[in-house]
């Protein structure tokens, strides 16, 4: 279950992103519930059926290269895979020598998605490399994917970031914060208001040009 559910994300994400349905401020997807629902509606039946779980293939990104907008995209790669199938003998039989050299440009193709990772911030560039690194030596994304995760949850919790991450834990900084400055002397109010003050960007502008200013002055 825990598989699935990181394949159809990151299938979903992938091709959300790649036809820009994603909203690039909040990172939610329009109609990402029924796609969740159909995958595990297709998941059961699949398993009553004895065959393999039923979910969103990557290969779409294929029809949305192409200009696909609709549900007819999904029925004629439907249609394609299914004539595939008598053909795959012979695709069998083709040398790993000769589709070598396409992994190759594909797996360089799928680095480009590395330049979305904030590498500055710690807590999104480690578990980012810790799923690059395990994915090519296990064999398996979704070890990636659950090393990562695992090891993002870790991070969070061991230093002390896990509340913060949360909207309730912002909240609670935030009245925390209030209460402090509540109980602080007028005076310490007001000497720390004063330092938040000079520490913005637009007060150190003012203060610059204020020197200028006075500058000019002097050499007139």
């Amino acid at each position: 279950m825990v598989v699935g559910i990181f394949d159809v994300s990151g299938v979903l994400f992938g091709l959300s992103r790649m036809s820009g349905l994603q909203n690039r401020d909040t990172g939610e997807i329009p109609g990402s519930k029924w796609a969740f629902t159909a995958a595990a509606v297709g998941t059961i039946v699949a398993a009553m059926f004895g065959c393999s779980p039923i979910i969103p293939a990557i290969e779409s990104a294929a029809g949305l290269k192409e200009g696909g907008k609709t549900g007819l995209t999904s029925v004629t790669s439907a249609c394609w895979f299914a004539l595939a199938m008598f053909l795959t003998p012979l695709f069998g039989n083709i040398p790993v020598e000769a589709t070598s050299p396409v992994l190759i440009l594909l797996g360089a193709a799928m680095m480009g998605e590395a330049s979305e990772i904030n590498w500055y911030c710690m807590y999104q560039a480690l578990p980012a490399f810790l799923c690059l690194t395990i994915m090519p030596f296990t064999f398996s994304i979704p070890n990636g994917i659950i090393f990562g995760t695992g090891f993002l949850v870790v991070l969070y919790i061991s230093t002390g970031q896990f509340m913060s991450a949360t909207t309730s834990g912002q909240e609670d900084e935030e009245s925390l914060r209030r209460i402090r400055q509540e109980r602080r002397p007028s005076s310490i109010n007001v000497a720390i208001d004063a330092f938040e003050a000079i520490k913005q960007p637009h007060f150190k502008r003012k203060t610059s040009s204020l020197y200028l200013h006075e500058a000019t002055i002097t050499n007139l």
